[in-house]
This record gives C-alpha cells, sequence and structure tokens, in this order.
C-alpha cells in the first residue's frame, strides 16, 4: 500500500479522501490546504504519491508540479481538479505529473488511479484526454519559475500589483518586474493578452 499525502483546499474533501483511501489499506502521511504549507510537509512526510488539486483558492496546483521538478527526492502525483480542459491535461502531464483524474470519478477509479501512478505508471482518467500537444506549445511553461506562476494566478485573478505584493509578501516594484518577465516569456502584448494565454496554455486554471 502507499504512503499519501492530500493537497486540497478544502478541508472536507481533504477528509473524505483520506477516509476512503485509508479504508483501502493505503497510508496518509499528511495533508495541507495551501502550498506554502505544503512543501515543508512533503519534504519531512516524503509520500509515495501526492493528490493534488489544480486549483487551490488564489494559487495553482501548477506551482506544486513546478516546485517538485526541481526536488531529489521523486514523488508522483496525482491531479483530481474539475477541470478536463486538454491545455490543462497537457501542462500537468508535462510538468511532470503521472495522473491525472476527474474528482467526479468513483471511488473504484480513484483507488484504481492511486495504484496505478504509486508504480510509477501513467493514469489518465474517465473523460480526461491527454492530446500529447506538441513540446514547442508549452516550452514557456516549463520555464517560468515557482514564483513566476504564483504572480501569474493572481494576475489572472484581476488583482492589481499592490495586492499581489501584499498577498505574497513582496515589493510592488517586485510584482511588475515579474509581470514584465511573464509577458516577454510568454509573448504577451499587455495584461488581457496575458491572461488569455496563460488560460489557452492551461498554465492557470
Amino acid at each position: 500500500m502507499a504512503r499519501l499525502f492530500i493537497l486540497d483546499d478544502h478541508a472536507i474533501v481533504r477528509e473524505a479522501l483520506g477516509s476512503v483511501l485509508t479504508a483501502a489499506g493505503h497510508q496518509l502521511v499528511g495533508e495541507a490546504g495551501q502550498i506554502a504549507a505544503a512543501l515543508p510537509l512533503l519534504a519531512r512526510a516524503r509520500p509515495d504519491v501526492l493528490l493534488l488539486d489544480l486549483s487551490l483558492g488564489t494559487e495553482s496546483g501548477m506551482t506544486v508540479l513546478q516546485h517538485l521538478r526541481h526536488r531529489e527526492a521523486a514523488v508522483y502525483t496525482l491531479v483530481l481538479s474539475m477541470s478536463a480542459q486538454p491545455a490543462h491535461v497537457d501542462t500537468a502531464f508535462r510538468l511532470g505529473a503521472m495522473g491525472y483524474m476527474l474528482k467526479d470519478a468513483d471511488t473504484s477509479e480513484l483507488l484504481r488511479a492511486v495504484q496505478v501512478v504509486s508504480l510509477g505508471q501513467r493514469f489518465t482518467g474517465t473523460g480526461v484526454v491527454f492530446t500529447d500537444t506538441p513540446a514547442t506549445a508549452l516550452d514557456d511553461a516549463a520555464e517560468l519559475s515557482p514564483r513566476e506562476l504564483e504572480v501569474l494566478a493572481l494576475v489572472t485573478q484581476g488583482l492589481t500589483s499592490v495586492a499581489i505584493a501584499e498577498h505574497l509578501h513582496l515589493s510592488p516594484k517586485s510584482v511588475e518586474t515579474y509581470r514584465s518577465r511573464l509577458m516577454q516569456k510568454l509573448g504577451a502584448h499587455n495584461l488581457v493578452s496575458l491572461v488569455r494565454i496563460a488560460l489557452q496554455r492551461g498554465l492557470v486554471t
């Protein structure tokens, strides 16, 4: 059986998932509702599988995948999402996810997904299509840093530089620098096109 960690911003979802998975014999070694709290816990708990929600309030689960790409200790990630958009699926897999399933799937599919992913095998759930978009379409996604992905997620929600700075404990000037860098990397000419590109490429949910 696998050692599991759940990252979802809804406590009731974490509780439900934990109950189902532990009843099946898996071991829940940790859970969190925010990225900042999850990363140090993940490093200590060293789970076999991370169950990851892509939409974490104002944060994006893509940021977590980006963080995990740079970790020496491997953890297989199973994305649980309400979104079946091909751009989200493709980006998640290209950033290192091992599985992707929808939150409205039944319990048997969840258990099967955990089993498959824990063995290091790819799992795509019912209603999920991995189109394997050519790498050139997603190269920029792999080049974005975790902080840039955080800023991008907040920009797409319409937050001002001042509000983003307060949320991430940065200076407004630093946020402006991140925004300019994002526009350059993604080939956006203004904030509207930046948001559109981010959504089209599945960089945010």
